[in-house]
């Protein structure tokens, strides 16, 4: 073959032999954002693809481009009616929103891939159904899909709204081999899931996410929020990626107030003080002048004058269990706060936020670490309590979680356990731990000096 004709061929194949009009495009934005805005950011956030090599349909992250491609094979794409090309979107949607791909690695082999597979689809299925508006009667192709009732045909009081680990542990318990026969059998056969889930556990998604969280306003999250109960969806995966919801009890010790709170606030927040005060708060006690740090120590010039006005903080203990030893440590450091001078809401997280009783002596968490379920969960509360964003947002962590894009990074304050900056904005205030539990200690013994 001709160098040429060889050019044309290769031409030829990268050409695809379908593709979704412009239109046709903006009609499928149109019908996925009446059921959530969720999914047309996903759609665009993403790529329709057609590929014969796809049986029916799936999901497959470009790891070039960092995009997520919604792969159709275009016979099943064209036997599809246009209610039904939106449901399927949305159920993919779901797939990458609930991480079902790396919540899955660990289930995924030759035994129970397909069992997997079914238990997933089962929970998206109802999912859409229970939360999003779309009526089973109306989707042909959902007919023989998975559902409790095709799947669990002898079960009539299976719920509809559990976790796909849920459905999973029941089908290994109860069905594995009487699905798997049934599966072998190929097709969309009677409790088989329409999509194909081979690259599911390829996607990273975690950068997608982040973006499509940071593209929701604070109503559509509290929405969606309402909509998914992610404590139940995600209560059974892998740590490091969920909430467990644990109660974690903390020894209860009498803390004492530290004055050294003000010196971060002021420095940073100018209109809680005057200028003119800013140097009161420069002079560092020699045993400590060689610690490089953002950070001013109180010196014994302190002044007590504050605004009448508190200074409203909110602080989120870190509770997930890489922090199972520090909780104690990290609590104590809450209450250490002066109520003269901040209005504290105290909050714990993992992957999820709660909000916490300073006197009661217990966090909530003990599962993975996120820290954009931080600003989540303050946008949830500005739009639902009608409320500005808070003053200052106090983190107390080890550094380890994952990428947050705060609305107001520069009020944000980071108070950790050890060097990690990883994931810490460029605009926040970073802060060694130590360094707090330290501060008042340094005063006390400059003056004694």
């Amino acid at each position: 073959m001709s160098q040429k004709a060889d050019e044309t061929t290769k031409a030829s194949e990268s050409i695809p032999e379908k593709q979704i009009s412009l239109d046709e495009y903006f009609e499928i934005s149109r019908a996925l954002e009446q059921y959530h805005a969720l999914f047309y950011k996903f759609w665009e956030m993403g790529k329709p693809i057609f590929d014969r090599s796809m049986s029916t349909c799936g999901v497959r992250f470009n790891e070039k481009g960092k995009f997520v491609e919604f792969v159709f094979n275009p016979d099943f794409w064209d036997r599809l009616s246009q209610p039904e090309r939106i449901f399927i979107l949305c159920h993919e949607c779901l797939h990458l929103l609930l991480n079902h791909g790396e919540r899955a690695k660990g289930m995924f082999n030759a035994l129970n891939h397909d069992v997997c597979n079914v238990a997933m689809d089962v929970a998206v299925n109802h999912m859409l159904v229970n939360s999003f508006g779309f009526v089973r009667e109306n989707l042909p192709v959902t007919k023989e899909g998975c559902w409790v009732d095709t799947v669990f045909p002898k079960n009539p009081n299976m719920p509809t709204d559990e976790s796909f680990e849920y459905y999973y542990n029941r089908l290994i318990n109860q069905m594995a081999c009487k699905l798997r026969k049934q599966m072998n059998n190929g097709g969309l056969g009677n409790g088989s899931p329409m999509d194909d889930h081979t690259q599911l556990d390829k996607c990273d998604v975690s950068e997608i996410v982040d973006a499509l969280q940071d593209a929701l306003s604070g109503e559509e999250k509290l929405s969606l929020e309402q909509k998914i109960d992610l404590t139940k969806e995600q209560k059974n995966a892998q740590a490091g990626t969920t909430p467990l919801g644990k109660i974690l009890e903390v020894p209860n010790v009498a803390v004492p107030k530290r004055s050294v709170w003000k010196s971060i606030v002021r420095k940073h927040t100018k209109k809680w003080y005057a200028d003119n005060q800013s140097e009161q708060w420069a002079r560092v006690n020699r045993r400590f002048a060689a610690i490089e740090s953002e950070f001013i120590l109180p010196s014994e010039h302190e002044v007590e004058e504050f605004e009448n006005n508190r200074v409203e903080v909110w602080v989120f203990l870190d509770a997930s269990g890489s922090c199972d030893k520090l909780r104690g440590r990290f609590f104590n450091i809450a209450k250490s706060l002066p109520e003269d001078y901040f209005h504290v809401r105290a909050f714990s997280f993992d992957t999820k936020v709660h909000e916490l009783n300073l006197k009661k002596s217990q966090v909530i968490g003990g599962g993975g670490t996120s820290f954009s379920a931080i600003e989540n969960k303050i946008q949830q509360l500005v739009a639902y309590e009608k409320r500005k964003y808070p003053q200052s947002v106090f983190v107390i962590t080890d550094g380890a979680g994952n990428a947050v894009h705060p609305q107001h990074p520069d009020r944000w304050y980071w108070f950790l356990s050890r060097t990690s900056t990883r994931f810490v904005p460029s605009q926040s205030h970073t802060y060694s731990l130590w360094e707090i539990e330290t501060a008042d200690i340094a005063k006390e013994l400059g003056a004694r000096r």
